[in-house]
């Protein structure tokens, strides 16, 4: 159900924030003068930050890392990719973001059962984002979709014993590819 209710309203925050630069035909862009700074995202779904900087205003730098935790299991991510707007209007942008991503799964038991998986991925990402002026001028949130390719390695172990496979990995707006909610600040 939550799955769901985030892509509803991922949806709604993309359709919403594409009929605003359709009615907004100027090039005045707030994001113009946030390129100057250094922007601190976090993502709420898959526990992730991320680090921006803007070289100029037609390129920018994007690293991100992510460790969750949960019980006897871990996940670690790690990317990087540039940023290339776009379109930017008002208070609202399109960036495009092509990338890597280097990811790293681990779970186990007490009964001797633990998997593994690592994975390496290229891929692109349409991300949306919009000011909140109305809370501050430097903060924004931002929901995003992409396609990524690449290879996943998973290891089973039981009792001693291993197994491991590889794969052809190909995720299109799931896992990795989605992204709900981001907040993002600029300082």
């Amino acid at each position: 159900m939550k799955k769901i209710m985030a892509i509803v309203l991922t949806a709604l925050f993309m359709c919403t924030g594409l009929f605003a630069a359709k009615l907004d035909n100027s090039d005045n862009s707030d994001f113009t003068t946030l390129k100057e700074k250094i922007s601190l995202g976090f993502d709420v779904t898959q526990n992730e930050v991320s680090l921006r900087l803007w070289p100029n205003n037609s390129i920018g730098m994007q690293v991100s890392t992510g460790l969750n935790v949960d019980g006897k299991s871990y996940t670690f991510n790690l990317g990087g990719g540039m940023v290339m707007p776009m379109k930017e209007t008002g208070n609202f942008a399109i960036n495009l973001i092509p990338g890597l991503k280097f990811g790293y799964y681990n779970s186990g038991d007490d009964n001797g059962y633990s998997t593994s998986s690592l994975s390496f991925l290229g891929g692109a990402e349409l991300d949306f984002e919009m000011l909140l002026t109305g809370i501050s001028k430097d903060l924004s949130i931002a929901s995003g979709v992409g396609a990524w390719i690449g290879i996943r390695s998973n290891t089973v172990t039981i009792n001693s014993n291993s197994s491991s496979t590889s794969d052809f990995m190909f995720d299109l707006a799931k896992e990795v590819g989605f992204k709900a909610v981001e907040f993002r600040y600029y300082f």
